[in-house]
């Protein structure tokens, strides 16, 4: 069954399921953010700190703006994201390590920016500048802005549509 949430169904590729977080998922979603992120946050922020880090989710997470994707019945990413007037924002997309670079992450965006190019809206994000992802996202029709905390503002709008690259 697809779920509805923002205007948005989210049906995704044969083996690729989404569903909407619950508060339970709270702990795989930080440790999927710590084995994601964790060595970029570390590279630019100091050691790991699991309270400093406890802080920063709980201000992100909110089940009601969260998927979980799953690849076979097994959880491998987090998507989450605001639709606002006229952009859907990304607060979070992360991939588990060993999933990476399989193109799951490539498929849950081109979809996300079918649904919001057809809505008329721009998709927007925040990545660290250290991180390949920036790549993925550049080839997908994102330009960039710098911030002064290392990290990179990208948008698409709607006119430039996901590449197939």
């Amino acid at each position: 069954m697809a779920h509805r949430r923002h205007g948005y169904v989210e049906a995704m590729t044969i083996g690729v399921a989404l569903r909407p977080a619950v508060p339970e998922d709270r702990e795989f979603l930080f440790e999927l953010h710590r084995a994601s992120m964790g060595r970029y946050v570390e590279e630019l922020f100091g050691p790991w700190d699991d309270a400093v880090q406890w802080g920063f989710f709980d201000r992100w997470f909110r089940p009601e703006h969260t998927f979980v994707i799953s690849v076979g019945g097994e959880d491998v990413e987090v998507l989450a994201f605001e639709a606002r007037e006229d952009d859907v924002y990304i607060t979070r997309i992360e991939v588990r390590p060993d999933r990476q670079g399989h193109g799951i992450g490539t498929a849950v965006l081109r979809r996300l920016l079918d649904q919001a190019y057809d809505a008329g809206r721009t998709v927007s994000l925040h990545v660290f500048e250290i991180t390949p992802a920036r790549e993925l996202y550049r080839r997908l029709g994102f330009t960039t802005s710098r911030e002064p905390d290392g990290r990179l503002f990208m948008r698409a709008p709607p006119q430039a549509g996901p590449s197939q690259g």
